[in-house]
């Protein structure tokens, strides 16, 4: 009874089970849970850990290839390092399927995938970056010992040429794992040994052996190397003249030759610390685990667990390489940098800062209002609730400081827009920001007492004793108000007294004193030191807490797999959103301290950065509200509670066996949701006629334009779009009707398909817009083949092809006959098993494929703007009118995109995937989830109404033909209207 106690007091405040569905693929029994991989550590920490090392990896390499790319190939050092950079980019990408993976949240077919392919990568990757770190290595140490040799083009192509054969002997090499790894699972509960056949395993030996010569050999070299280069460095400093390097005409200060060699000692010692902690480890791990899964039977079953989890720590080392790599090279190898200046000059001249700033604003104006209602309805709850445990209390804190820091993100998004006042901007840095940065440590800091309020509740119990004690919680709530508030936020605001004098460089700076520069130190170091005890606290607690539930499990014989699966993924969550929102930003200032002597252009890139991870920790505030939702049964009770006093959603669903039908038909439960739905059906058919209107008339102009640019051809085929979408809007809108002809139902539910369709038709012909603008821009003068009018007509088939092929066809012929038209109540029901299959993944699909442009877009847009504002300084013109205007259009262009689609595509995942398993869903969940899609969608549909417009403000030739064409048309009806009155025009 006493781990039911437990078990039931964590469900009550954090986690639910339930005890009857079926075991999770991955999960095993309680006899065998002794070996296990299913861990803790596999399944929590590392997918967690490996989460914040993709976001941190997404960032760094996209840097690195955003730097290293602007550099031409001039050097053999610049090609080895874009082979590493295009490796570290490849290998970050597997990081989220192991993370799926791993935290046992992949389908089968997933897992598969990872084994065959995933897996493949990432060791091909890490294998290419040692091969790439050896030669350049050598080529350093060439460079070093011959420095008056030169590079010629015969030499360039040769390095090409090896670099070429490398990646296809490893490829080949790599090849038979993916081929050889075929075997089809007898049991969810596999591993990637048992997909292999007996050659696989063979040759999953043989590949092992050569990757250990490559490291060894590759290690040997680099050690000689950098051997080598010291050595030489030493005695070039030491021949000089004196004692001391003579001082530059620039007034930099002197520096002894102990101290040179000191510093490109430490430099030399950082890169093969890297090496060897990243890299060493593993190879030493992988041999004995390879010949646990090849020679099982030698084997027992503790052994094989023992080496799989010494082989994951390892390989986790060896991950961290590919975040590791851009720091080397951006602040630790400064030999390499100095000899290439000028080539990573012209990366940051590229990079304007008001760009930046204009594009993080930009998202701090659109996470504002999801924040604010999110944080709104939390605070609308917690008002609700009773203070009846410590819990509770430090929650509702935790809502409050996530509520006054999303009051302060419109200031401080304002104060970055190009034409922000000087008044705005200090306002922003006396209080908004101060503001701002003591609600996130003051969210920190309640989050690690929640995680010590679990811990003592369920590791620790004991009673009311001072940490249980709601008094002793209103007293460390206020404490640590008080605390971050008084000792941060009040004395920064009366330090930062000075007068907006700098509108240059540091603003905020400039406006502290020198007491308030040192206060600022101190105030982050202090924060810093802050988080990282917090962190450690929070991963202590929750393991502590997870390890204790499964614990209780194990006591009580108890097999639910299930529910043991859940409080994992729990604990994941939690750690998740913690790590990913404020591990970057605080892993950013660990690599600006290790060098004071930071390159300009180096500090332009951490200062970007470092902004894009505050927008990152500012996320928090929308996710904290999420997982209130999903971890608080409290929370969740008492909002589902409100919003049926407020017939908004009422009713909780038990049935397993409740068809579909039922459940959208038990109006008595959710009275508001047929009303809501009419709702959504009035502005399709009030949108209809004003979308006809406009897309008619786009599309009259569009006919009398000539196709004389990849642009046109596409603006053509994104009229064509709009206007299927425009003429099946008033059939989609009938299908909601009450009593609609069953025929027209059906008709509706084929044409949502191709509805649907030209929907991503015209995100992917917006996309392909914003690259012929990137590429027409920023290389006029080049005669690109995507700028060839035959390839637009091409592209532009293709992907009418391709979209309406793997997406409209699919669902219409995976649609089953039904004979009893009473049965039908949603599309759904005219779906095949194998066509709801299909239409989640499909859903999958789309929903990639909408991010992956909305990237491309906003890249290219933002680049677009740079350029045109940059061709404006190098001109010397002072057109700030140009130039606001230029910005204007790309604002319009980049909100009215993620306006419309961005709220569908975060609702339409989860939505399809409670629809195709409902069945552990509430009936007022189900419909409060349609109704938010529908709305959604809606506000994608908009897009047909607003794109119109946006051709007349922004492409010239549509401008100016339709106006031509307003003006014939108007000439004609006075032609025609004198005519009737017998005036004969007169002619000149």
């Amino acid at each position: 009874m006493r781990n039911q106690k437990f078990y039931s007091i964590f469900q009550a405040t954090l986690m639910e089970t339930n005890t009857t569905s079926p075991p999770f693929p991955g999960s095993h029994s309680f006899n065998n849970s002794t070996c296990s991989r299913d861990n803790l550590l596999k399944t929590v920490v590392f997918p967690v850990l490996y989460s914040v090392l993709f976001l941190l990896g997404l960032v760094l390499n996209g840097v690195a290839v955003w730097v290293f790319f602007r550099i031409p190939s001039k050097s053999h050092f610049i090609i080895y390092l874009k082979n590493i950079v295009v490796a570290d980019v490849i290998m970050t990408f597997t990081f989220p399927f192991k993370v799926l993976s791993d935290s046992n949240m992949a389908s089968t077919g997933l897992r598969i995938f990872v084994c065959r392919v995933s897996s493949v990568l990432f060791y091909l990757t890490m294998y290419i970056s040692i091969l790439f770190f050896g030669l350049i290595s050598i080529d350093r140490c060439i460079k070093t010992l011959r420095p008056f040799r030169g590079t010629n083009a015969a030499r360039l192509v040769r390095r090409k040429l090896l670099s070429g054969a490398i990646w296809t002997f490893l490829l080949v090499l790599c090849l038979p794992n993916v081929i050889l790894t075929c075997k089809t699972p007898t049991s969810p509960y596999f591993k990637c040994g048992d997909l292999k056949t007996e050659a696989g395993l063979y040759w999953h030996q043989v590949v092992n052996h050569v990757c250990q010569v490559i490291f060894w050999g590759n290690l040997v070299t680099v050690i000689i190397s950098y051997t080598l280069i010291t050595k030489e460095l030493y005695r070039s400093y030491s021949r000089s003249t004196g004692g001391t390097i003579s001082r530059a005409p620039s007034g930099a200060s002197t520096r002894k030759p102990h101290q040179a060699k000191r510093k490109m000692s430490a430099n030399v010692f950082l890169v093969l610390a890297v090496f060897f902690v990243c890299f060493v480890p593993f190879h030493f791990a992988r041999v004995p685990y390879t010949m646990s899964q090849t020679q099982g039977v030698l084997f027992d079953c503790k052994l094989k667990l023992f080496f799989f989890q010494l082989k994951e720590s390892t390989l986790f080392l060896s991950s961290l390489n590919s975040v590791l790599d851009p720091l080397i090279y951006f602040f630790l190898y400064g030999m390499m940098v100095s000899n290439n200046t000028a080539a990573f000059s012209s990366g940051c001249a590229s990079i304007s800062p008001v760009t930046v700033d204009m594009a993080v604003s930009y998202l701090y104006f659109f996470m504002f209002p999801i924040a604010l209602l999110l944080n709104g309805v939390a605070a609308w709850v917690s008002l609700h609730l009773r203070s009846t445990s410590t819990f509770i209390v430090y929650l509702k804190n935790l809502v409050a400081a996530d509520l006054l820091m999303t009051l302060t993100l419109p200031p401080m998004a304002a104060s970055m827009l190009p034409g922000a006042s000087i008044q705005l901007r200090a306002f922003a840095c006396r209080y908004s920001n101060v503001i701002f940065y003591c609600c996130l440590y003051t969210s920190i800091a309640l989050m690690g007492l929640i995680s010590l309020d679990r811990f003592f509740k369920i590791v620790r119990p004991c009673g009311k004793f001072l940490g249980q004690n709601v008094i002793f919680s209103f007293v460390m709530s206020t404490l640590v108000w008080v605390v971050i508030f008084g000792c941060t936020a009040v004395p920064t605001i009366i330090l930062t007294d000075q007068n907006p004098v700098n509108t240059t460089g540091d603003f905020c700076d400039s406006l502290k004193s020198p007491a308030g520069v040192t206060l600022n130190t101190f105030v982050v170091l202090s924060m810093e030191s802050l988080f990282w005890l917090v962190s450690i606290v929070i991963v202590f607690c929750y393991i502590c807490i997870t390890l204790k539930v499964l614990q209780s499990f194990r006591n009580s014989g108890s097999n639910n797999s299930h529910g043991k699966t859940k409080t994992k993924l729990r604990v994941f969550l939690i750690l998740l959103v913690f790590f990913v929102c404020f591990v970057p930003l605080h892993v950013l200032r660990v690599p600006v301290t290790m060098d004071e002597e930071i390159d300009d252009c180096v500090k332009m890139w951490v200062t970007i950065i470092h902004k894009l991870f505050l927008w990152v920790s500012a996320t928090n505030s929308c996710l904290d509200p999420l997982l209130y939702i999903c971890l608080c049964r409290e929370y969740r009770e008492k909002l589902f509670e409100l919003m049926k006093a407020r017939g908004i959603c009422v009713g909780l669903y038990s049935g397993a066996e409740m068809t579909w039908n039922q459940k959208t038909h038990n109006v008595s439960e959710c009275e508001s949701f047929p009303n809501n739905q009419n709702v959504v059906t009035a502005l399709y058919f009030l949108m209809f006629p004003l979308a006809l209107l406009l897309n008619g008339v786009a599309a009259w102009v569009s006919l009398h334009l000539k196709s004389t640019s990849n642009f046109l051809v596409y603006l053509k085929n994104l009229v064509a779009a709009d206007i299927i979408m425009t003429l099946i809007t008033p059939i989609k809108a009938a299908r909601d009707l009450r009593d609609v002809p069953k025929t027209l139902f059906i008709l509706s539910c084929y044409l949502s398909a191709v509805f649907y369709s030209a929907l991503y038709v015209c995100v992917a012909f917006l996309g392909c817009i914003s690259l012929d603008r990137f590429f027409k821009i920023m290389t006029p003068n080049s005669k690109l083949f995507s700028q060839n009018l035959i390839f637009g007509k091409v592209v532009s088939g293709l992907i009418w092809v391709t979209v309406f092929g793997c997406t409209a066809l699919p669902n219409i012929f995976f649609s089953k006959l039904v004979t009893n038209m009473t049965e039908i109540s949603s599309c759904r029901i005219l779906k095949e098993p194998v066509g709801l299959r299909i239409h989640e993944v499909i859903v999958i699909f789309q929903n990639a494929f909408f991010w992956i442009v909305s990237v491309v877009l906003a890249v290219c847009y933002i680049s677009i703007a740079n350029k045109v504002i940059q061709s404006f300084r190098n001109s010397g013109s002072s057109n700030n009118q140009g130039q606001k205007k230029i910005k204007l259009r790309v604002f319009l262009v980049v909100v009215v995109f993620f306006v419309s689609f961005g709220p569908y595509h975060i609702v339409r995942i989860p939505y399809t995937f409670q629809k195709v398993n409902y069945s552990s869903f509430t009936v007022c969940n189900i419909l409060s989830s349609r109704f938010t899609k529908e709305i959604s969608l809606w506000l994608a549909s908009t897009n047909i109404c607003v794109v119109p417009i946006l051709y007349v403000f922004l492409c010239r030739e549509f401008k100016e033909k339709l106006v031509s064409m307003i003006k014939n048309v108007s000439i004609s009806f006075k032609a025609s209207a004198d005519k009737a009155k017998g005036i004969t025009p007169q002619r000149s």
